[in-house]
C-alpha cells in the first residue's frame, strides 16, 4: 500500500495503472484529496470519497453516478448551484440550497410553493425567474404578502394584473 500511496501522491492519475485489489480506501482518498477530478477513474467510489470530492469541487457531483443524500448535501453546502447536478432533488436538499442562495430556485426541477415563497421573500426579483407553469394567483398573492415588490416581477401580464387587483383589495380590507 505504501508504494501505491507514494505513486498517487506524486501523480493522482496513477490510480488508472494500479491493480484494483490494491486500490484501498486510503489510496483512493489520497488521490482525490490531491486531484478531485480523478473521481472519474474510480469505479464505485465510497460515500466518504464522494463527499471528499464534492467538498473540494462541488461541480464534480455530475460525475458521481450513485449520489446519496449526504453527498448531495455536501455539494450544495459548498456551492448551492450544485443543485443543478443533483439527480434526486429532495425537499430538504432544495431547501438547503435555496436558503444559501435564493437564486438557485430557477434550477430546481419541481419547486414547491413554499420553496418559491421562501426565495421570493428573500429576493422579489426572482419572481421573473420562476417558470410560469409553477405560478398561480394564490402563490403570487402569498409571495406578495411576504414581499409586495414581487408583484412587479411577475412575467405573465394577466397574472400580474389579477394579483395587483387581489392584493390591493386584500390590503384595503386589512386597513
Amino acid at each position: 500500500e505504501e508504494l501505491c500511496m507514494i505513486a498517487v501522491r506524486s501523480d493522482p492519475e496513477a490510480i488508472k495503472h494500479i491493480a484494483k485489489d490494491r486500490l484501498t480506501e486510503s489510496v483512493l482518498l489520497t488521490a482525490v484529496q490531491t486531484s478531485p477530478d480523478v473521481i472519474t477513474h474510480i469505479e464505485n467510489p465510497s460515500e466518504k470519497i464522494c463527499i471528499e470530492v464534492v467538498s473540494r469541487i462541488p461541480g464534480l457531483l455530475k460525475e458521481i453516478k450513485h449520489q446519496t443524500p449526504l453527498v448531495c448535501q455536501a455539494a450544495v453546502d459548498k456551492a448551492p448551484l450544485a443543485i443543478c447536478f443533483v439527480n434526486d432533488q429532495t425537499d430538504d436538499i432544495c431547501l438547503s440550497s435555496v436558503q444559501r442562495d435564493p437564486s438557485v430556485i430557477k434550477h430546481i426541477n419541481k419547486p414547491t410553493p413554499e420553496l418559491i415563497c421562501f426565495a421570493i421573500q428573500k429576493d422579489p426579483t426572482l419572481m421573473n425567474e420562476i417558470d410560469t407553469k409553477n405560478l398561480n394567483l394564490q402563490l403570487c398573492l402569498s409571495c406578495a404578502y411576504l414581499n409586495p415588490e414581487s408583484i412587479d416581477h411577475i412575467n405573465d401580464i394577466n397574472l400580474r394584473f389579477d394579483c395587483t387587483i387581489e392584493f390591493t383589495q386584500m390590503i384595503t380590507i386589512v386597513q
